[in-house]
């Protein structure tokens, strides 16, 4: 299958790699010119380890710039197998896209969380299981309420654990270094 799209725009950006490396990642944000979802706007994320060439290609496509799409079907996803900029002229659009207030108009924003936002939350997740950890184990043979300074003690305690904050934590470098756990 082929479509035809314009490019409204292209964010590169480079991510790790478990090994060391890095990979590319092409957001092409772009409108449907035919097709079943003519005038409609989309964003489709193109990885530079799949299609290299695709994305050699999009990574340096630039707005309004024209490219002809071949598609094939993998499951239930249409994968962008090429890409080739067209040197004709835009396929005329129905008359009520790009009317005032139309939907297809508008660009679509991303609503994926950077990178930084990711590890923002991830911090902020492990924060909160550790205090309630702390609130349980402080709360434990206690007749009294625990102080609030106790618990947040306790709390960052295991963060540092968590995250492996060397600086307050000391971790065993082996398992023949760990306390032996019989009971006496």
């Amino acid at each position: 299958m082929q479509i035809t799209i314009q490019i409204i725009r292209v964010d590169v950006s480079q991510k790790p790699t478990k090994n060391g490396g890095t990979y590319g990642i092409a957001e092409v944000t772009y409108k449907q010119l035919d097709g079943t979802k003519a005038g409609s706007v989309a964003l489709k994320k193109i990885m530079s380890f799949t299609v290299p060439t695709v994305f050699e290609t999009l990574k340096i496509a630039t707005q309004d710039q024209v490219y002809q799409i071949g598609m094939e079907k993998n499951g239930q996803y249409w994968d962008w197998k090429t890409a080739v900029l067209s040197t004709g002229s835009i396929p005329s659009a129905p008359a009520n896209v790009g009317a005032v207030g139309s939907k297809a108009a508008q660009p679509v924003k991303s609503t994926y969380e950077t990178a930084e936002e990711r590890a923002t939350r991830q911090v902020l997740i492990v924060r909160q299981s550790c205090l309630a950890q702390a609130v349980a184990l402080s709360s434990i043979g206690m007749k009294s309420i625990p102080k609030t300074d106790e618990v947040l003690e306790i709390a960052q305690e295991l963060v540092d654990w968590v995250f492996q904050n060397e600086a307050k934590v000391a971790a065993p470098a082996t398992l023949d270094d760990m306390d032996n756990d019989e009971i006496n």
